[in-house]
């Protein structure tokens, strides 16, 4: 029989290839990290808790393997560059390789084509003027 903590490292684990990470060894390292840092922060014997906190720092250490390749903020100032930087590598075609993010803070090969990917936003609108218009209300007429 299972234990729960192997079920949660397992249900991480999946949360980490979902990230597009590859590497089973690595994969299996930072699941086992990610729940063993859980357990210092969750309540004994809440196992839902516990998996939260386990996927929380999963995201965690992906957006600041993200941000630290990317040069933002360490402060959290970032957060929407950082969403957009995450939705650029998890969206991204062809798919971006994440295992070396994880491993290896300096790829900067990857940099550039994670820029390539980041959604570029639209001009800004230019609204037209509105010209004035008599109000008329249909309840009040005669």
């Amino acid at each position: 029989m299972m234990s729960d903590s192997t079920g949660i490292e397992m249900q991480v684990a999946a949360y980490l290839r979902t990230l597009g990470l590859t590497d089973a060894t690595l994969i299996s390292e930072v699941a086992t990290d990610c729940l063993a840092s859980a357990r210092r922060r969750a309540a004994p014997g809440s196992e839902p808790e516990l998996l939260r906190r386990a996927l929380e720092e999963a995201q965690r250490r992906f957006n600041r393997a993200l941000g630290q390749l990317m040069g933002l903020d360490k402060t959290g100032d970032d957060e929407q560059p950082l969403a957009a930087v995450r939705a650029a590598v998890l969206l991204g075609t062809p798919p971006i390789a994440t295992d070396d993010l994880l491993c290896n803070p300096d790829a900067s090969e990857r940099v550039e084509q994670i820029r390539r990917t980041l959604p570029v936003s639209t001009p800004p609108e230019s609204p037209l003027d509105m010209h004035a218009r008599p109000l008329r209300f249909w309840l009040f007429k005669s």
